[in-house]
């Protein structure tokens, strides 16, 4: 298929795309639609049942409003069919086709066009999402994770993890432990391996998904990732001798929120023959290792083509999900939207990715277009430096920032096939742990350091700095380390530059001698000078062309790095080693902070005795200088 090249969605394209993607999160699955209902019958049947849960009433109160503003903006949107549910058994083998906490999909058919829609991540799919930025494990690194099972244990923190007494049990019977890993991993290279890490036929590897795709594809999606796939493969080869609305209408997008926003431009690229537009929003990216192999799959000019062309991305400017991983979507195709969300507590920040942040709370269209925002710029930062890591620390960190979304915000486990599956997740999490905080803390605590840090800072302390002491006490705090950590670079640099500086010198002090030894001519006048000079006082090499102009220079770089270092760094240092002694219930070692300050003090003191020496050697070099021009004229 080949596309305009400007293909950009209309606003009104926008509207109705956020529309589908606001209605993915009313409680579809819990009440009963047919096939072909408008989505005025679905808000009437939303509203009159009466057994659904708290949260799915939740969902209703936070959605439907939005969903009625922009059906009164656009009602003839209310006349769209709802069809293709993947929660309802459309295969006929008596149960859902796809678990709605997992994968949900439905199209939305109106007119001449059809709308392939994916819901934002369901209950059990966060850890799913941590699988889409990584490779899967081959057989040798899932037992290779098992084992280091045994010696991580003894990283956690036994009131944390464990009791003291089952800590040292398992410390004690480590050989008992890894006999049994031992089974476990003998049992799961026959039986327990996921299906994509299983060996396949050579008629499985033959068969390519859309005729293009190998099986090397699924060694780079999530489960949930393939299911979306699935699931659109089932729409373009449907059962029952069914019309695929790929033949039925004319123009096919594909839309969708977060998670949903994900699979929709993964089925894009693969797809991408029979699909005319994909509109991503806040849908995280994948990992570079994928974004290699569809290079490679489809071509560097192919691969591009879909990017200008079929590929777009709307997001909310302080989103927090779209920045994750590596983005198939360009930078020139990505409309960024004002979310409206006011911090009047830290936790407002989740409000940047609601789907309901797309729509104009008062006009129901589209909400107003702007630019990238300081939480959006931050995470992306963030994520840039997670994609450079090697594949066991990025998935480390990325399972630490997962896990409490998946067990504290959706208060579920992670879906799976098999019950072996979740042994070889919770295996895979348990492992990760140690790891994943250590480089997670790290790379949060380096971009903090960088100006995105500082602009997310400064947006968060000037939205909550006035309504909450904490954020306050902590901005200060950031500040004062941010500056000693400014003046350190300052300091380093200086340093950097004197030493380029003498590097210089000599260099230039080398190709001089070099020159003059090339010509292997001495005079008779030079020596005669040179045995004159001598008798006022040489440096060990015999002469005294010594070039000291720089010397006073250094003594003002010095100086000014003292009055960096005890006017600025070491007062600022004691300040936040005493807001950490106040922040005493964070258990930070203030004494770690002081060795780092008397360190600095120490080097500190070391320079102004390297002072002196240079104010002495300039003093002498003065004195040798004066004697060396009155030897010239005959003076004493």
């Amino acid at each position: 298929m080949v596309m305009e090249k400007n293909n950009m969605p209309t606003e009104d394209e926008l509207q109705e795309k956020a529309l589908y993607d606001i209605v993915q999160y009313l409680p579809l699955s819990s009440v009963y639609l047919k096939e072909g209902n408008t989505l005025n019958d679905v808000i009437k049947i939303i509203e009159s049942s009466d057994e659904l849960s708290d949260n799915e009433q939740k969902a209703i109160e936070e959605n439907l409003p939005v969903i009625k503003l922009i059906l009164k903006d656009r009602p003839e949107l209310g006349k769209t069919r709802i069809s293709n549910m993947s929660w309802k058994d459309n295969d006929g083998d008596g149960k859902q086709d796809y678990d709605p906490e997992g994968m949900q999909a439905c199209t939305f058919e109106r007119d001449n066009q059809v709308y392939i829609s994916f819901r934002g991540t369901p209950k059990r799919s966060w850890i799913d999402n941590t699988k889409g930025l990584v490779r899967d494990l081959n057989l040798s690194e899932v037992v290779a994770t098992a084992f280091k099972l045994v010696s991580d244990v003894h990283y956690f923190s036994p009131s944390i993890i464990m009791n003291n007494s089952l800590n040292s049990l398992l410390r004690n019977n480590t050989g008992e432990i890894v006999e049994v890993l031992g089974e476990l991993g003998e049992i799961a290279s026959k039986n327990l391996m996921p299906q994509n890490d299983t060996l396949t036929t050579d008629n499985e590897s033959d068969v390519k998904l859309n005729n293009i795709f190998d099986h090397e594809l699924y060694k780079y999606t999530s489960p949930m990732q393939e299911e979306a796939l699935n699931y659109v493969e089932s729409l373009k080869h449907p059962l029952n001798g069914r019309k695929s609305i790929f033949d039925k209408y004319e123009n096919v997008y594909v839309t969708g929120h977060s998670k949903g926003g994900n699979e929709a431009t993964l089925v894009t690229m693969v797809y991408s023959d029979v699909i005319d537009r994909c509109i991503s929003s806040d849908g995280q990216g994948f990992s570079p290792e994928f974004i290699e192999y569809m290079k490679k799959t489809l071509g560097e000019e192919r691969f591009k083509s879909i990017q200008d062309t079929q590929m777009y991305g709307l997001h909310g400017n302080n989103d927090y999900v779209n920045p994750l991983g590596k983005s198939a979507i360009i930078e020139e195709n990505k409309i960024y939207f004002d979310t409206g969300i006011k911090l009047e507590k830290i936790f407002d920040i989740f409000g940047n990715h609601y789907p309901i942040t797309m729509i104009d709370e008062k006009t129901g269209k589209i909400a107003r277009i702007t630019e990238q925002g300081p939480i959006g710029k931050f995470i992306a930062l963030i994520s840039k430096k997670l994609m450079a890591l090697n594949e066991t620390d990025r998935q480390d960190a990325a399972l630490v920032a997962m896990l409490p979304l998946q067990y504290l915000y959706a208060k579920g486990i992670q879906m799976f096939d098999k019950p072996t599956d979740l042994v070889w997740d919770s295996i895979d999490i348990f492992t990760s742990l140690n790891n994943g905080v250590s480089v997670l803390s790290n790379i949060i605590s380096e971009s903090l350091m960088e100006e995105e840090g500082k602009e997310f800072v400064d947006y968060v302390v000037g939205e909550l700095g006035d309504k909450n002491v904490l954020i306050r006490e902590l901005g200060k705090l950031y500040y004062a380390i941010k500056s000693v950590d400014e003046g350190i670079t300052k300091i380093n640099n200086w340093i950097d530059g004197i030493l380029e500086y003498v590097k210089i010198d000599w260099d230039e002090f080398n190709r001089t001698l070099a020159k003059y030894n090339e010509q292997a001519i001495v005079r008779d006048e030079d020596l005669e000078n040179l045995k004159k000079y001598e008798s006022y006082g040489t440096s060990d090499l015999g002469t005294v062309a010594i070039n000291y102009a720089k010397t006073k220079e250094l003594v003002n770089i010095l100086d000014e790095m003292n009055d960096l270092v005890e006017g600025r760094i070491l007062p600022e240092m004691e300040d936040i080693a005493e807001s950490l002694r106040r922040l005493s219930f964070w258990r930070v070692s203030v004494r770690e902070w002081t060795d780092i300050k008397d360190s600095i003090e120490k080097n500190n003191n070391t320079r102004k005795i390297f002072k002196e020496r240079v104010i002495n050697y300039y003093n002498s070099c003065e004195i040798m200088e004066a004697k060396f021009v009155a030897g010239m004229y005959g003076g004493k």
